[in-house]
């Protein structure tokens, strides 16, 4: 690192790390250039010493003329206690318009005393003789909601299957919130307590893009998942799903639909309730159907929303109405699926996953500009497997700028997610205590320091008012203490048994799996259940040039090495039979201490090959294959209820 002191304080000031620990725990120092990037990435500019050196005299000015912090976070319900001062008044509004005031006299000689206030964002403002300061209050209750707060259970177990891959002869050939419904219904005959499934994050109306985990907007829903009677299709479906003639059949039919439609009560109000931040998407969609999906490529004077002309917008109005229909029937719908899961005896019912990111370009990057970072990307440093890092290509909040808007962005996109869902999984939750960003100009990425404790307040908020429970996957290199923070705060954990190892490389006993957790053994990126036991990920390792031959014979040994720990693990007898495995795998997760366990839909109908390959595009079939069995058959299917009959057998989801 170079001896350049001014920026390096600024760099700190603004959360940049210096340096950081790679996976051989060796010291990575972030460069100059990173640093001016990242910089430039909260929207401050530092591109000569003059420039660095007015930043800091503007921060000292501050920090001289401020005695208070910007932001705190106090607990809801509760008087609390806060700054010590004298001789002062203060006035706080309350994020529902109500008013509280009050004043601290020199003979009181304590701190401030803020009466027992409602869970959210308020402001507080803070007037001595001298000076006025305004502060965010971030007022949260000290936990997000439990399993068993809102459940009655200590353990409860579900299933998750991807929502586009469903089978059935009714939906136009990817799976629908219909199909959902149908899946749900017979999960719930077999006991289960959840419905987990992939994001269903807006896509954008004319985007291509398929995977789930690359969204345009994570505050809306994607309207491809909108059910529509597709009577007309009703041959067998192929193994891998064609997105290109679903598109265009299924978008025809929600046209026709809306031709026919006559605005209801329920939208009207579902409009004035989204306000603002409805009509701003439903405007980019409408626009991005004449200029395209990313904003970046559009006519410069349309890259900000304020200047739009109202001229287009006039024009623009029936496509606006029609994109904002969208939303209300999808919002409908998915409430629908809830509902039904827990009217047929589901403890929880929809298991929602939130995306670490939307992609650059998209719906949400142009509708919350004021949030999001300027030309860089989230991603992950350097490691064996990435020797150049991994940039996703997805937008990264800003921290100063997502605290200066009051978190608006983030909220918007956790009610949206929360709304019709009593659990919540947050992707990479790692990336809301510090975020890896690989500037676009080439300068190696780097950390920043994201608003950990306010972020975690923000969840806690939330999830109080949908009454949902959220899982944080903490995968990966974790910080010390993370795990405890976030548990603190009422998050449970994320444990895959299939990496969950020690040091030395040995599964951990599943008995030592901390409660506050859900477990399970595969997800979307890893092998499924059939596919670990057979080898089918090492398999497209060598078939892909990943490994080369010599490496496949020691890949496949240590494999076989572990099949075998986790049959003795589960006390099963070593053999090469997959049901023994299985069946190991299923008692393993279902007498864990884990609060929750999920169970793959691949795995109980025993699927070989997995839905994504991580550093694929397409070389593999990612988010392309679709179930073999049909949803309206899962009800009937043995393979299910013998999963049913496990489940209670050993205890899980049972009532305490």
């Amino acid at each position: 690192m170079s001896k350049n002191v001014p920026l390096h304080k600024l760099a700190a000031h603004y959360g940049i790390f210096s340096s950081f620990k790679d996976l051989d725990r060796n010291i990575q120092q972030t460069s100059d250039d990173t640093q001016l990037a990242l910089l430039a990435g909260n929207g401050i500019m530092a591109d000569n010493a003059a420039m660095i050196n007015e930043h800091l005299a503007e921060i000292k000015a501050q920090n001289a003329t401020r005695r208070l912090p910007q932001e705190i976070v106090i607990t809801s319900g509760q008087i609390n206690h806060i700054f010590n001062l004298q001789n002062v008044e203060w006035h706080a509004e309350l994020e529902d318009g109500t008013t509280v005031s009050g004043r601290q006299d020199d003979e009181q000689n304590g701190n401030i005393i803020l009466p027992s206030m409602p869970s959210g964002i308020h402001n507080l403002t803070v007037k001595s003789t001298s000076q006025t300061e305004k502060i965010t209050l971030i007022c949260a209750p000290e936990r997000a909601p439990s399993i068993e707060a809102l459940s009655g259970k200590q353990n409860i177990w579900g299933i998750n299957t991807a929502l586009y891959a469903l089978n059935s002869k009714s939906n136009f050939g990817v799976g629908d919130f219909s199909n959902l419904s149908t899946a749900v219904g017979a999960f719930a005959n077999q006991g289960a307590d959840f419905v987990g499934i992939n994001p269903v994050h807006a896509m954008g109306w004319v985007e291509d893009i398929i995977s789930p985990y690359s969204p345009s907007h994570r505050g809306f829903l994607n309207s491809a998942y909108i059910a529509v009677p597709a009577s007309d299709y009703t041959a067998k479906k192929p193994e891998f799903i064609d997105y290109t003639s679903h598109k265009a059949r299924h978008q025809l039919a929600l046209e026709t639909a809306f031709l026919s439609y006559q605005p209801s009560r329920n939208f009207k109000a579902f409009c004035a309730d989204g306000g603002s931040h409805l009509a701003l998407f439903a405007l980019y969609e409408a626009i991005s159907e004449i200029y395209g999906s990313d904003w970046r490529s559009w006519p410069s004077d349309m890259h900000q929303a304020s200047q739009i002309p109202p001229r287009l917008q006039m024009q623009l109005a029936p496509r606006v109405e029609f994109h904002k229909w969208l939303q209300y029937t999808a919002d409908k719908q998915l409430s629908y699926v809830q509902q039904n899961a827990l009217d047929n005896g589901m403890n929880m019912g929809l298991y929602l996953d939130l995306a670490v990111g939307s992609r650059r370009g998209g719906a949400e990057t142009w509708c919350a500009s004021d949030a999001v970072a300027d030309h860089v990307s989230i991603g992950a440093p350097p490691d064996h497997l990435s020797p150049a890092g991994q940039n996703w290509g997805l937008t990264a909040y800003a921290p100063a700028k997502l605290k200066a808007s009051q978190y608006k962005a983030l909220r918007q996109a956790l009610r949206t997610s929360m709304r019709h869902a009593s659990m919540l999984r947050i992707d990479h939750v790692l990336g809301m205590n510090r975020s890896y960003w690989l500037p676009d100009n080439g300068a190696p990425g780097g950390y920043i320091k994201q608003p950990f404790e306010s972020i975690l307040a923000v969840i806690a908020i939330e999830a109080e008012r949908a009454q949902t429970v959220v899982v944080g996957e903490d995968l990966g290199l974790v910080p010390h203490g993370f795990r405890q923070t976030m548990r603190q705060h009422g998050l449970y954990s994320y444990s895959v048994l299939q990496y969950d190892k020690d040091e030395q490389g040995e599964f951990k006993p599943h008995a030592q799996l901390n409660a506050q957790t859900l477990a399970c053994f595969a997800t979307h990126d890893t092998p499924t259940l059939k596919g670990f036991h057979q080898k089918i990920d090492i398999g497209w390792w060598q078939k892909l040039g990943w490994i080369a031959d010599e490496q496949l014979n020691t890949a496949t040994q240590q494999r076989d090495y572990e099949v075998e720990t986790i049959l003795t693990q589960a006390g099963q007898e070593k053999s090469n039979d997959y049901a023994g495995f299985r069946d190991g795998i299923n008692n393993i997760l279902a007498t864990s201490p884990a609060n929750m366990i999920a169970l793959q839909a691949d795995d109980i109908f025993e699927v070989e090959q997995a839905p994504n390959l991580p550093g694929t595009i397409d070389e593999h079939p990612n988010w392309r294959r679709r179930n073999a069995i049909e949803v309206e058959d899962f009800a009937d299917s043995d393979k299910l209820k013998n999963v049913g009959s496990l489940m209670r057998n050993l205890g899980r989801g049972v009532t305490q």
